[in-house]
């Protein structure tokens, strides 16, 4: 780690790269920390820590009153700035009654468990009774961008050094990014264009400036100080207790200073995030992506499908001209992308809408073009499975034929979505690199399998892997006695019971792990769903599910309408409560222990479809699981460890060649 240093009245810094800021003599923490807590809609709380022989309280309160103001300013507001609790004692664990604690929670518990979060956030060896407390809210009315403006989260904003001026505090305002409810998209237009003409000259006389980036409009605003001093900054999630009006509105996941939304969508910001992480293995180039989701409205799935087929569109042109016979690496890399997008136009339409069936014809068109310009071009298959065919596709590793010795293979199949065309991405070319054989498919309810033939999901997923299986051993160039099958998302769930009916499979990997699909479902759906549905009344799941899904004053949650409807079409269920009750056989319960080979159970903290299955996955496998946790730290914690591809496949291969090793 390098470092760099600045003088600030007599007092030597050392600076690291991550910003956090080290005093040379003795000290190591910042004498006066701002939180800003954004409880969305229209109030702003600043809550302040100093330490006592810091600057005064009055120092602090003046620039952040003016930051606040300069805020409320930006949004067309009235500011309101009034001081309800100013508390001088010398302790700061006395919180704003706004934050109460929850009944029946021990109040000096939970009082200490806010202290302590405080403490690890200003890195402070210093005991509690040095540091003094106060509080200042910022109420804001009706605005021309209408409301919320923030979204529920909170900034610890540190300043370092005893003597170093309130003015040199950064503050990062996600407030763009957060389109409210009421504003349209003109409307926040004109609040991104406020920002950059109007609001840096504001600033700077309040001792602050305005530092713009490429993704400054789309992402909010970084408001950093005018002088030298650089503090440590830190993104929480909502704070602990929130008001009892923010807790029936979703959340989204602005958890890391590190992590940045594509859009406040958590479900399309999601995808967005799958889609860029497929650049790293040809599916996909970053620009155009994030060009084509600058148009992607939160929560209009039209407008999802209109930015990436025209992409699509724009992508296959480019590939159609180029001569693919001199240039067949840009022609493949084109054709690979326009697939992708293919795909992504689709993902969300509902499964009855027949641009699926064309928009997947393109996809598979392009694709396929693609992959007949890979050094070893891919083999597409149509095998036999018990009462239906599995469309499958081979790609023989290159040392495979260069020395005609037989080589391990891997057999990758996707989850509740998507299609086998998108494993080349995400694991296939990264296989093929290592010297495996690589075999995609596409089970029931999944990819071609749905689209054209019409099969819904079944449980009993070793149906659909042991053909493959008896394929396999057929071919020269496969080592029958090294086979490994990788589950992707709902895959991890089909690939661990695959395997405990097909005794030649060598080792699984099940990114992530998945015990019981049913409970991943049932939670998405609201309250009073899961009460019908417990209740037996399916009528009255159906009724409530399809009012929400039509509702045109509370519009459903992304992530809730297309889980429903793709569930629907997927398992090819007659109703919602039909889907559900179909969930309800993917259990590994009471087959788990069949499982004789070794299982690699991966594990995402930020997962926001399988938490806590991984875990019991790998419980049940007891000695057979290595089990496989991820964090953000890892930059690898969202479902599937999506955008970080690059990092799992060095994981997750590493892993598997050990275990052949052994074979």
């Amino acid at each position: 780690m390098s470092f760099s240093t600045d003088k600030i009245q007599g007092k030597r810094l050392m600076r690291s790269r991550d910003g956090t800021i080290r005093m040379t003599e003795g000290m190591a923490h910042p004498a006066r920390s701002v939180i800003l807590v954004f409880e969305g809609f229209h109030k702003v709380t600043a809550f302040f820590l100093w330490h006592d022989s810091a600057n005064s309280f009055q120092d602090d309160s003046n620039v952040v009153v003016k930051l606040l103001d300069q805020i409320a300013k930006l949004v067309n507001h009235t500011s309101r700035g009034i001081w309800v609790h100013e508390n001088l004692k010398r302790n700061h664990t006395d919180i704003h009654p706004d934050f109460k604690l929850a009944p029946n929670t021990d109040d000096t518990g939970e009082r200490k468990r806010i202290s302590d979060l405080i403490r690890r956030r200003l890195q402070t060896p210093l005991p509690l009774k040095s540091w003094r407390f106060g509080s200042l809210h910022l109420l804001l009315g009706e605005g021309s961008a209408g409301s919320p403006i923030f979204w529920p989260s909170y900034v610890v904003v540190e300043v370092g050094g005893l003597k170093a001026p309130a003015k040199s505090m950064l503050v990062f305002l996600r407030t763009s990014q957060n389109r409210s409810t009421t504003a349209d998209q003109k409307q926040l237009t004109e609040v991104s264009e406020c920002v950059h003409n109007k609001l840096a000259s504001r600033l700077y006389k309040a001792g602050l400036k305005l530092v713009a980036s490429p993704l400054a409009r789309p992402l909010g605003l970084n408001l950093q100080s005018a002088s030298t001093v650089y503090p440590n900054i830190i993104f929480g999630p909502p704070f602990p207790n929130q008001p009892t009006y923010l807790k029936n509105y979703p959340r989204h996941n602005i958890k890391m200073a590190s992590t940045i939304l594509f859009s406040p969508d958590e479900s399309f910001n999601y995808e967005i995030l799958r889609i860029l992480g497929h650049s790293r293995y040809s599916g996909a180039d970053v620009e155009e992506v994030l060009r084509a989701a600058s148009s992607v409205e939160p929560g209009n799935v039209e407008s999802f499908y209109s930015a990436f087929h025209k992409l699509a569109i724009r992508v296959k042109t480019q590939a159609d001209a180029i001569d693919s016979t001199r240039n067949p690496i840009s022609a493949r890399d084109a054709y690979f992308r326009a697939s992708t997008y293919f795909r992504s136009a689709g993902f969300y339409l509902n499964g009855h809408d027949p641009r699926i069936t064309t928009l997947w014809d393109q996809q598979i068109a392009s694709f396929d073009k693609a992959i007949a310009l890979l050094p070893s071009p891919g083999e597409r298959l149509l095998l036999k499975g018990d009462g239906f065919n599995i469309p499958a596709i081979f790609y023989s590793s290159p040392q495979a034929k260069a020395n005609a010795k037989p080589r391990p293979t891997i057999i990758v199949g996707i989850g509740f979505n998507s299609g086998q065309e998108e494993l080349l991405h995400a694991f296939g070319l990264a296989a093929l690199e290592r010297g495996y054989n690589v075999l995609t498919y596409d089970g029931p309810g999944q990819g071609s399998a749905r689209i054209h033939q019409g099969l819904g999901f079944i449980h009993n997923w070793e149906k659909a892997v042991t053909p493959l299986v008896d394929y396999l051993v057929t071919r020269p160039e496969v080592d029958s006695a090294r086979l490994a099958l990788i589950g992707w998302s709902l895959g991890g769930y089909l690939s661990v019971r695959a395997a405990a009916f097909e005794p030649r499979l060598s080792a699984v990997l099940a990114i992530d792990g998945v015990y019981d699909a049913f409970p991943v479902f049932y939670n998405i759906v609201p309250p009073a769903v899961r009460a019908a549905y417990d209740a037996g009344d399916t009528g009255k799941v159906n009724s409530l599910i399809g009012d929400a899904l039509t509702s045109k004053t509370s519009p459903a949650e992304t992530k809730f309408r297309w889980a429903v409807e793709h569930g629907v079409w997927s398992f090819t269920a007659s109703s919602a409560a039909d889907f559900l009750k179909k969930t309800e056989l993917m259990t590994l319960k009471g087959v788990i222990d069949r499982v004789k080979c070794p299982v690699l159970v991966g594990e995402a903290v930020d997962d926001m479809f399988f938490k806590g299955q991984p875990a019991q996955v790998a419980k049940e496998l007891g000695d057979r699981a290595t089990h496989l946790v991820l964090t953000a730290e890892d930059a690898a914690s969202q479902h599937c460890h999506v955008g970080a591809l690059s990092f799992v496949n060095h994981l997750f291969f590493d892993w598997l060649g050990d275990v052949f090793s052994r074979k």
